[in-house]
């Protein structure tokens, strides 16, 4: 709407004497991700463009901040399970798309005004319908704490490493802490 904040994600230089480079293919395939992903629980997006070089995504403003930073202030039993059922409906939909989020944390989950919750930054995602060939077998991609174990050790990952992030962001909701804490939590 006319007058509305939003968010402008943009990218580094997107173009190399070779063409196209590996952080413009990506960029690439989260607006294509986000563009066919209509859904309540995940962004909006809004338009593409290219400009002096650099791509960059209009999509929907949070103005309370990602999950992280509230679950700082401490969460109650209801929003804990609020949002993890908003977070599932939004799995469902990404998986249901064919689609991996492969990054799941609460720095990845937005507040809305109305008190729901967005995934967002599809970056890492993996879509099979794509088949974009942007990640190397056995790299790990992600954030160690909230990784399932195979994402963790670089081994072929589908729906349910998404659901074992999940799981760890409820458990951080409700405890207050993650549920381990190493220095190397691959360990």
């Amino acid at each position: 709407a006319a007058g509305s904040l939003v968010v402008l994600k943009v990218t580094r230089a997107v173009r190399k004497a070779s063409g196209i480079d590996q952080s413009m293919q990506r960029f690439l395939q989260e607006f294509e991700i986000l563009r066919d992903v209509d859904h309540p629980n995940v962004v909006q997006i809004f338009d593409l463009g290219i400009t002096d070089d650099h791509l960059y995504i209009v999509m929907e403003y949070f103005a309370r901040g990602d999950l992280r930073k509230r679950m700082q202030q401490g969460l109650t039993i209801r929003e804990c399970l609020v949002y993890a059922r908003d977070l599932a409906r939004a799995l469902q939909a990404i998986h249901s798309a064919g689609i991996l989020h492969r990054d799941l944390k609460p720095g990845n989950v937005m507040l809305r005004d109305d008190g729901s919750v967005a995934l967002i930054d599809f970056g890492l995602a993996k879509a099979r319908a794509l088949e974009l060939e942007i990640t190397d077998s056995g790299l790990i991609f992600g954030t160690p704490h909230y990784m399932s174990p195979e994402q963790g050790h670089g081994r072929s990952i589908d729906e349910r490493s998404d659901l074992y992030s999940l799981g760890v962001m409820l458990y951080e909701m409700v405890a207050g802490q993650k549920p381990y804490d190493a220095d190397n939590p691959m360990a």
